[in-house]
């Protein structure tokens, strides 16, 4: 399940199965088979919360093929964040961005020397499950010319 802190707005998915879950007050609750569980703290059974959030798959409305120039990310995070690229969805690489707890930082992320493909996809995770919050990430990309050929010319 995936849980969503509204102050924070951190994402994470939890290793339990809740079949739901409300807001009660001030209390956040998940419900299973088994009954109704008080989420909260820093840790899932004094285990970190190992966090991620993935954007859904794009083409960005473009057919073409694209070749990925960097991503500038504004984010805070209170342990070093992992941002993953996909393309055509195959990994392309790892990239690390460094802690920046207390204030909103702006980096930018070289991406996949040359890689090129169609459709484009980013995951975002936690590291020693720290805390982390997406501001915003803008895409630098080369759309390149999509030739087609019939056979016989």
């Amino acid at each position: 399940m995936l849980e969503v802190n509204l102050k924070s707005r951190a994402v994470t998915q939890t290793s339990k199965a809740y079949n739901s879950a409300c807001r009660f007050g001030s209390l956040l609750l998940g419900a299973t088979a088994e009954g109704l569980f008080k989420l909260t703290g820093q840790t899932d059974n004094d285990h970190q919360i190992n966090a991620f959030c993935k954007t859904l798959t794009t083409d960005l409305a473009l057919t073409n093929p694209k070749r990925l120039r960097h991503l500038v990310l504004s984010y805070k995070s209170t342990e070093k964040l992992l941002i993953e690229a996909f393309i055509d969805d195959e990994s392309i690489g790892v990239y690390e961005a460094p802690a920046h707890p207390s204030t909103i930082t702006r980096i930018r992320v070289k991406l996949g020397q040359g890689a090129k493909g169609t459709h484009l996809a980013f995951k975002f995770a936690n590291i020693n499950g720290g805390s982390f919050i997406i501001y915003s990430a803008t895409l630098f990309f080369e759309v390149l010319e999509n030739f087609t050929t019939k056979e016989g010319l």
